[in-house]
This record gives C-alpha cells, structure tokens and sequence, in this order.
C-alpha cells in the first residue's frame, strides 16, 4: 500500500516557519508539544489506513473474518489470518494450476510447492518441501474447499539438496597402442575438390603426436 497523499516524515511544524522562530524559546516549546500532537494523530490515520488492505490489516483482520464468514482466531500470526480470508475472497475464481500453486504456496515457507497434473486420472500430486509447510491442517482444509469434486489430490513431500556428486572408479584392465608417425603417408581423396560437409562435429580432442616420440 503507497499513499502518496499522506505525510511520510515525522512532523516538524518549524520546518515551514522562519528559522529565527526556532531560537525563541517560548515558541519553540509551544512548537514541539504542537508537533508531538500532530505526530500522534499522523500515526493513528495510517494505522486506520492500514485496515482497510488485507495485506497490512493486523486489529482490522476481525472485521475482515467477519465479512467473510470466519471465526476469528487471534492466537493465530498476522499471515495465516490473511492467507484464510483470502482463500474464501478467491473463492469465485476458476481452479486452474496457478490458483493451486498460489493456493499450496501460502502454506509452504520459501514458496516451492509445485503441482503435477494427471489430467487421464482425474487427480494431481501436491509437491511438498519437507518440513517447510506452516500449516498442513489450513492446506487440507482449503484444498477441500476449492478443488472440484471430481478431482483428487495426493500429497509428495520432497527433500532437495544442492550439492555435486563425484563418481569415481579404478581401471582393473587396460591395451597400450602405438601410433608411429610416418611423414610420407599420403590421403587420396576421390571426388570434389572443394570440401564437402558431412556432419557437425559436437565435441573433439586435438592430439599432437611428434616424429621422434618413439625412438
């Protein structure tokens, strides 16, 4: 929420007024006691201000609860307050897979929840970090309240790890070559004359072998 309209810097009444004022004692302490005030009620219209979006409301979230038919559980924290009266204002929305991935995810911790479709076997596979769901219990409950009835649901839980894997072996048996080198060899090429691409060549090994390597 950005309203531009409302002062965002602490009140300084002095700040508007002739610098000499401020030196005057008397009218500087009238000054600061008016600042003090209007301070308080600049705090107190923002916080009303807040209550009206659900993403900032915190004693305003009763109201909210109320308006959408729950009962209001403060022991509750602030974000799955929000998340179930969002769930029942999404409500008329078509369940598609991004309604569910936004759905599952406001439950999961660092929003990795994914969603796998079987669309021949009427069902999906919930994806789930494990150890990172906030709330399996408000999860269920919504999933019931949105999927369709001819749908079903089967919960993954998933562990991921980033990390490298190093394979290795020992060689139990090996053929030794030797390639002489013969500067004479000649390679007859019956055809064009300008060379002819055959293939691409996706990855190679240049090796320099010297005349004199096997005397």
């Amino acid at each position: 929420m950005n309203n531009i309209w409302l002062r965002k810097k602490e009140v300084d009444i002095l700040r508007y007024l002739p610098y000499f004022l401020s030196k005057e004692p008397t009218f500087k302490s009238v000054n600061a006691a008016d600042n003090a005030e209007h301070e308080r009620l600049r705090l107190q219209i923002q916080e009303c201000l807040e209550q009206l979006f659900l993403k900032t409301a915190t004693w305003g979230l009763r109201l909210w609860e109320e308006y959408c038919g729950l009962q209001s559980d403060e022991t509750l924290d602030y974000k799955t307050r929000r998340n179930r009266v969002l769930d029942v204002l999404n409500g008329t929305e078509t369940v598609t897979k991004d309604f569910l991935l936004t759905l599952i995810n406001r439950y999961v911790a660092d929003k990795s929840g994914s969603v796998i479709e079987h669309y021949d076997q009427y069902y999906i596979d919930i994806l789930l970090p494990d150890g990172k769901v906030t709330s399996f219990v408000d999860l269920e409950k919504n999933l019931r309240t949105f999927m369709p009835a001819h749908l079903g649901w089967k919960y993954v839980a998933f562990s991921g790890v980033n990390d490298y894997v190093n394979v290795s072996g020992i060689v139990s048996g090996c053929r030794e070559f030797s390639i002489m080198a013969d500067t004479s060899y000649d390679l007859l090429i019956d055809g064009p004359a300008e060379p002819v691409a055959t293939g691409i060549v996706m990855q190679g090994y240049e090796i320099t072998i010297e005349p004199d390597l096997f005397k």
